[in-house]
């Protein structure tokens, strides 16, 4: 397929932001891997028309440059992002309606479209729709992680759900305002990074990475994942116990994350990568802009004197309004201004996602549809991927994981007791003794085995 562009259609023609960068080395680097390849399949129940379904798709891609925008780097001393003018997305209309076996084939289509490699300089955003019986579709959603983030999905969720809408009813799209990529970076490239630098090097000082004998394999394998969704009663009373002690739901998890690699690597000071929207307020439009703003950054969990485990949230929801205010220096900056060099220090990411499409605007989903995520898929070349995802009610834990640095067991092991150790929580109201966490912890894995190195299982899912 021809590279070439007609230059009639180009838009505009801009540098890649830092991520952008680190995400498109990591590709050529690993050319056979998928890292940073994303995979959303949603349910849709509902009479779908094609036509208008395709029309609705192409209305959001117009009116987000980021869906319009292919990459180019051969030849070029700096890869460039060069945004469209026009651009369809690729779009295929797979019917299965008449097939006995529907889901079945439609779950079969997923595996092969995931092992269809995205091309960034073609076509790095796509969309298929599937149907399973008249009233009922798969709306599968394949993107580089180059072009969006997580933040990214409800936006173009709304907008497809609002587009298909109007199409339907034959009325015009009120679109929000959204902010220009080039707009985007004049902001990154006119912000001082002194104080930032400071705050990095004195918040990072005195750590020392363990060694914790765990093999490095350089080369990314895909990883086993467990899914996990917590109970819809103890998730709300999770987050009532967050709100009246004035700490977050992200708190919360990144503290038992930062409690777990504490036991994994038996030490008092552990950090691992947490993942931010990027979406600095004062930015017009930029809430509701498709794109890549995320930032992934160190988190540094110390151990002091025991405590109660509501005052570790606290501490962690206070860390990331700090860790906030300087995300704007790249990861690759601050790594080197540390006494350890090397960024595999972050050997692990909590990721807070929202996949909630807005209640209002399925009030009416008797005269078009509902919408509802069936299964996701995502790779890095991280250890370990914890993504927390949020359904409106419910909180559904996916741990991605690499086989050579934890086993099934180990997993199966940790999600169990994660459930555990939030009952007891939630029951003393958070005045549970860190060191009591931490010893149940190292117990709950012990018991069911989960320290002991075992082969792991491709594909374990534990609900």
């Amino acid at each position: 397929m021809s590279l070439k562009l007609d230059s009639d259609n180009v838009e505009d023609i801009l540098p890649l932001t830092r991520m952008q960068h680190e995400i498109l080395f990591a590709n050529l680097l690993y050319p056979q891997s998928y890292m940073y390849c994303e995979q959303q399949c949603y349910f849709i129940n509902g009479h779908i028309d094609a036509r208008i379904f395709e029309k609705a798709w192409q209305r959001v891609v117009s009116g987000n440059e980021i869906l319009r925008t292919v990459f180019r780097w051969e030849g070029l001393s700096r890869p460039v992002q060069v945004i469209l003018k026009n651009k369809a997305p690729p779009f295929q209309y797979i019917d299965f309606s008449a097939e006995q076996d529907s889901l079945a084939l439609c779950d079969h289509l997923l595996e092969s479209l995931w092992r269809d490699k995205t091309d960034i300089r073609l076509a790095p955003f796509r969309v298929v729709l599937c149907k399973l019986s008249p009233t009922a579709h798969h709306m599968i959603i394949r993107a580089h992680h180059i072009i969006l983030d997580g933040w990214s999905n409800s936006i173009l969720l709304k907008e497809f759900y609002e587009s298909y809408a109007a199409c339907l009813r034959n009325r015009p799209l009120v679109q929000n305002k959204k902010l220009p990529l080039k707009e985007y970076l004049l902001w990154l490239d006119s912000r001082g990074q002194g104080d930032a630098r400071q705050f990095w090097t004195r918040y990072l000082e005195g750590y020392s990475e363990v060694q914790d004998g765990k093999s490095k394999n350089p080369l990314p394998q895909t990883p086993d994942i467990l899914t996990y969704r917590l109970p819809s009663h103890l998730y709300q009373r999770l987050k009532s116990l967050a709100r009246h002690n004035d700490c977050t739901i992200a708190g919360v998890f990144y503290t038992l994350w930062g409690l777990s690699r504490v036991v994994f690597e038996d030490s008092g000071d552990v950090i691992f990568g947490v993942t931010l929207s990027g979406r600095q307020a004062g930015l017009d439009g930029i809430s509701d802009t498709v794109g890549l703003f995320i930032k992934t950054l160190p988190f540094r969990l110390r151990r002091g004197a025991d405590g109660k485990i509501v005052d570790l949230f606290r501490r962690a929801t206070r860390t990331i309004t700090d860790i906030e205010r300087y995300q704007h220096v790249p990861l690759s900056e601050i790594m080197p201004r540390t006494r350890f060099q090397n960024m595999n220090v972050l050997r692990s990411v909590v990721v807070m996602q929202n996949y909630t499409l807005d209640p209002s605007l399925t009030a009416d989903a008797e005269n078009i549809f509902s919408l509802s995520l069936y299964a996701s898929r995502y790779e890095t070349n991280l250890d370990m991927a914890v993504g927390i995802k949020a359904f409106g009610e419910d909180l559904e834990i996916e741990f991605s994981y690499q086989p050579y640095a934890y086993t099934s067991e180990q997993v199966g092991a940790l999600s169990q007791t994660w459930e555990n150790l939030m009952r007891q929580i939630v029951n003393d109201g958070g005045d549970t003794g860190v060191d009591h966490i931490i010893n149940e912890l190292g117990s709950g894995l012990t018991n069911r085995g989960g320290l002991n190195k075992e082969p792991a299982v491709k594909g374990t899912q534990w609900l």
